[in-house]
């Protein structure tokens, strides 16, 4: 079964966060880091009041979402994209990107950036990102992680 992409409302708040935690979770982090995380980088109402998130399902579950944030500089970042950790591994990421890259295309963009989380970077870099610098992180000291750039192939 394809997948089906909705996007998401105030309702799914809770939804999306419940599978934002357990989907980071996947990378080993311990339960402070987790809260942390949560408090300050969970998916907030005006995520999902923008318009710019989108949930993606299977077999009609809640599998994975993805939202961006159009930036000052009118670029697009994308903010979020996370697969439920039974899925990780299995090629839905790939399905999901794909859906991805044509919402970014919707918005009428060619291009956006990603800041990855160091243990999904090798994922995005196969999808065809490309490196071009660091951001010094709010979570943990010392930890740059890597900011990636995705061009849209033109068809």
């Amino acid at each position: 079964m394809a997948l089906m992409l909705k996007i998401g409302t105030l309702n799914d708040l809770d939804l999306v966060n419940q599978l934002l935690r357990l989907s980071k979770a996947h990378w080993g982090y311990d339960q402070l880091f987790m809260d942390k995380f949560m408090k300050e980088l969970c998916v907030k109402p005006y995520h999902l009041e923008a318009g710019l998130t989108t949930l993606v399902f299977k077999d009609n579950k809640l599998i994975g979402f993805y939202a961006f944030i159009l930036c000052d500089d009118n670029a697009l970042e994308l903010d979020y994209f996370f697969l439920h950790l039974d899925h990780i591994g299995g090629g839905l990421g790939q399905e999901m990107w794909d859906a991805c890259c044509q919402t970014a295309k919707a918005f009428g963009k060619n291009e956006f950036i990603i800041w990855v989380d160091p243990n999904a970077e090798n994922f995005y870099l196969r999808m065809g990102c490309k490196k071009i610098g660091v951001r010094k992180s709010s979570m943990m000291p010392n930890r740059f992680p890597s900011i990636l750039e995705f061009k849209i192939k033109r068809e």
